[in-house]
């Protein structure tokens, strides 16, 4: 009996511990604790495609200009964050060698360029000058470069180390007291040069050499020494990294987590992050840890020959497979990868004890405290009660327990203890509704918003059922606002009532709601942007006045005056006092700081389907539900603006279409031409340059600036000869402007006959001509009213004549009038004779009248013309003859009108 009575023990224990190991199980298989507190680094590389001489890179510098300089085998490329300008042999005989091998950039501005067997090259003032170290090609065969305290410049090779100061050269070697002929690298370290060779550390003290003993480190290769900021002395040796302090010395190996033990480069950055280059990987050392980084494939560095920081932070990397830029995360991203059930997540809320939940479409529901993530849903519903792997919304009640909205099948879920289970309201209402919202007011009333409608779970009342809800909350007078898919509804004495936003707004989805610690309320309207309900007043923020984007999902508040938001196009972030001056008209524009991939996103796009699609943590730390993952940032760590105004240069200039040659900014004379102007710039900023903006304007031809957004060319036509002052200014990223626009003087020479000169002699010659005219057309005037006057002489005397004439003859007529009215009187009875003298009489009267009519005519000026002669004769003629056989014909001049050419009596 004693067998059955343990084996039912065993059985009933089974019973009891099965359980809760599949409850356990439940808990610890989905535990990761892969959540590296540590900063995060993006990456992105330059290779030939892009421009680079070649893959390999074998130094990099920068110089105070801005410029990045990049040595490699194929040549030495200057790089302004976009395009790469290169110089070789071919184009600058000074580099008498294509394969760079060191830069260095000394206090006087002039960048020393060392080569692999032609000695050395220094770039000042736009000009390469060369010269050798050495006489033969290991002593040119430049490994590194440093400018001492003192300004001496220190040059190694592989045939010696070189000290270069007041323009002569001294030669050490191995009789000097070098361990090696092959000199990799120098520093300066405890009052001392540090020497490292191919054989050994060496010292310069005092113009004496000495050998550097560290324990268990004699006779070694020295690939690259460095001091850091705490006086201590890091070496790359060929059998891993060693540490040199006050009072220790330490090799670190590969089995102390470097990624290989031939380290190459040591680099420490202005947060005294030490990073190490090796030739199978780049790694840095945190805690005491190293952690090794990863390129923007996924991949291994390989054969790190180079590690620098830019004067903005940023961290490049000279490889073997091109040049990499490191730039540290401003986000932490949770995936799959990292323990989530699904990467799809819908909402996020932080509980009253620090755990996180997460909403996922997919997974269900995630709870991630103290490094473990739980996940319920469908898959383990026997333990965890969760009927739906499809969460929407997240609640979290006043007694802690956690509300859960789903997607499809409806409904909510509630978390009672260590088990979900279904909520039901009054007549089950919720059953068969997508829960996007869950909500309570300060009345204690529980809100759930639908896809339709706006349920009350105390009286199951609906409200805007028409409506697809989309948010929910409560300003600080106690007015409940919801934002539906048809607008803005606000509710008083329990009716809701629709708020009428600003004319484009209306009717527009609302899609998030905020209020700030002002008493602002925030809206997001879709389509429209951000507006703002303050002091009964209601303003809008577009895209046009430089919101990143018009659909905003969540809207959050920092404690340093940001608005920080989500959107289709990522997280941006916008002041909230330049939204102010804009609202108040001090301010045109405001300035959105947009992340994305670049910045740990592993999507830009985010959710916005449900809410809180975003949330802030107790400890300040802001949430985002994106659509590949759960994204977190501290607005509190180093997430300060780029204030680094981006220095700005002038390029290039050509002039119809050919380039013209400058001289480190001078101004430049452009001969004569079509006026044709293309005017080349950039702006050396390497955070996002494609985000760097420009403004440009030439005095005298653009009365304001020119907006040129990303554009790096100003073209112009048609530009008159004179003297002009090109200006062009840029901002970062970040809307930082640079302190003060690059400038060019440009004189455009004009053609000859566009010289004043000339322009003088053409205006006198033209005066001349004019003149010439002037006074032969005054001559032939004169000459004209001379001729003029002369005939109109002639006209009159003769008129004088015929009038004389006719006035003798008139005298005479009237005389013999008188005298035949005599001889009639006299012989008034004799008729036959009385007859006679009247008849006579008779036609000495009719001759006195035409007389007259003749001198009429002839003393009227219309007559003083050549036709009217003519006619006047044709007419006299005709009337002697017309009582007579006689025939005539009169042939006029071609000149005179048609109508005189023929007249036949």
């Amino acid at each position: 009996m004693m067998v059955p009575n343990v084996i039912g023990f065993f059985l009933r224990c089974l019973v009891l511990i099965v359980p809760w190991f599949w409850f356990s199980s439940f808990v610890v298989v989905s535990v990761s604790a892969s959540t590296n507190s540590a900063v995060q680094y993006s990456s992105r590389a330059w290779q030939t495609d892009e421009g680079l001489p070649q893959n390999t890179v074998q130094t990099i510098a920068q110089t105070r200009d801005g410029y990045l300089w990049v040595g490699t085998p194929g040549g030495l490329a200057r790089f302004d964050g976009l395009h790469f300008t290169v110089f070789d042999p071919q184009n600058t005989p000074a580099l008498q060698n294509p394969s760079i091998t060191a830069l260095c950039e000394t206090k006087d501005g002039t960048l020393w360029i060392g080569t692999a067997g032609n000695g050395l090259a220094s770039y000042k003032d736009g000009h390469f000058t060369h010269q050798n170290a050495g006489d033969g090609p290991r002593e040119n065969s430049i490994k590194c470069f440093l400018e001492a305290s003192d300004s001496t410049l220190w040059v190694g090779a592989l045939g010696g180390l070189f000290q270069y100061r007041d323009g002569t050269w001294r030669r050490f070697a191995t009789n000097d007291g070098l361990y090696d002929d092959v000199v990799r690298s120098v520093c300066e370290w405890d009052g001392q040069l540090c020497i490292g060779t191919g054989s050994g550390l060496n010292t310069f003290k005092n113009g004496v050499i000495s050998t550097r003993s560290l324990h268990g480190l004699e006779h070694i290769s020295v690939r690259t020494v460095m001091r850091d900021s705490r006086g201590n002395l890091w070496m790359g040796l060929t059998e891993g990294l060693a540490f040199a302090g006050q009072k220790e010395v330490r090799l670190y190996t590969k089995k102390d987590g470097l990624p290989d033990s031939n380290v190459t480069a040591v680099y420490e950055d202005r947060n005294g992050v030490l990073w190490v280059g090796t030739y199978g990987g780049l790694c840095r050392m945190v805690d005491g840890k190293f952690l090794i980084e990863k390129d923007h494939d996924g991949g291994f560095y390989d054969q790190v020959n180079k590690i620098i920081e830019d004067s903005e932070g940023d961290l490049w990397v000279g490889t073997r497979d091109g040049l990499h830029e490191l730039r540290a995360k401003h986000f932490v991203t949770y995936t799959r990868q990292q323990g989530l059930a699904h990467n799809n997540v819908m909402s996020v809320l932080e509980g009253r004890d620090g755990a996180i939940w997460v909403g996922t479409w997919g997974g269900g529901l995630v709870r991630m405290k103290n490094g473990k993530i739980t996940s319920y849903n469908k898959e383990n519903f026997q333990v965890s009660g969760m009927g739906t792997d499809q969460v929407l919304s997240i609640f979290e009640d006043g007694d802690g327990s956690i509300f859960a909205g789903a997607d499809y099948e409806g409904g909510t879920f509630r978390l009672s203890g260590e088990k979900f289970a279904r909520f039901w309201t009054r007549e089950k209402s919720l059953s068969n509704r997508v829960v996007r919202v869950i909500y309570r007011d300060r009345k204690d009333n529980l809100w759930f918003g639908c896809n339709p409608g706006l349920v009350l779970e105390a009286s199951n009342q609906k409200f805007l059922d028409q409506d697809d809800i989309r948010c929910v909350a409560e300003d600080h007078d106690g007015t409940l606002w919801v934002g539906t898919d048809r607008g803005l509804y606000s509710r008083a004495d329990g009716i809701f009532k629709q708020f009428p936003l600003t004319g484009e707004c209306l009717n527009r989805p609302v899609l998030a709601l905020h209020e700030d610690q002002q008493q602002k309320l925030w809206i997001s309207v879709g389509d429209c942007g951000l507006a703002c309900i303050a002091h009964g007043r209601c303003s809008l923020c577009t895209c046009k006045q430089g919101l990143w984007s018009a659909n905003i999902f969540e809207i959050l508040e920092d404690d340093h005056d940001w608005l920080w938001m989500s959107c289709p196009k990522g997280i941006f972030r916008v002041s909230k006092s330049n939204l102010s001056d804009l609202e108040q008209g001090s301010a045109t524009a405001v300035t959105s700081i947009a992340y994305g991939k670049s910045d740990g996103m592993e999507s830009i796009q985010c959710s916005g389907v449900s809410k809180p699609a975003a949330w802030r943590g107790h400890d300040g730390r802001l949430w985002f539900a994106t659509a590949k993952g759960l994204v977190v940032t501290d607005p509190n760590v180093d997430l300060g603006l780029n204030e680094k105004a981006p220095p700005v240069k002038i390029e290039q200039v050509l002039v119809d279409k050919k380039p013209l040659a400058m001289t480190n900014g001078s101004p430049v004379k452009i001969g004569a031409g079509r006026g044709e102007l293309e005017i080349h710039y950039t702006a050396l900023s390497f955070q996002f340059p494609e985000k760097n903006h420009f403004r440009y304007r030439l005095a005298g031809v653009d009365p304001e600036w020119v907006e040129a957004g990303s554009r790096r060319v100003a073209f112009y036509n048609n530009i008159r000869p004179g003297s002009y002052n090109f200006q062009v200014t840029a901002c970062n990223n970040d809307g930082t402007w640079s302190e003060k626009p690059a400038q060019l003087g440009l004189t455009l020479l004009p053609h000859f006959w566009q010289l004043r000169s000339f322009t003088a002699l053409a205006g006198l010659g033209m005066a001349g001509v004019l003149a010439f005219f002037v006074r032969y057309g005054t001559q032939k005037k004169l000459e004209r009213q001379v001729a003029g006057l002369e005939q109109q002489n002639a006209i009159e005397k003769e008129r004088t004549r015929i009038a004389q004439d006719m006035h003798d003859d008139l005298g005479a007529r009237l005389t013999e009038i008188l005298l035949l009215n005599e001889l009639a009187r006299k012989n008034e009875k004799k008729c036959d004779e009385l007859n006679s003298y009247l008849s006579k009489q008779s036609h000495v009267v009719r001759d006195v009248a035409e007389s007259l009519d003749t001198i009429v005519w002839a003393v009227n000026p219309v007559n003083d013309s050549l036709d009217r002669l003519a006619n006047y004769l044709c007419e006299q003629v005709e009337r002697l003859i017309s009582v007579s056989l006689i025939r005539c014909r009169f042939d006029v001049p071609d000149e005179l009108p048609r109508y005189f050419v023929s007249s036949e009596i």
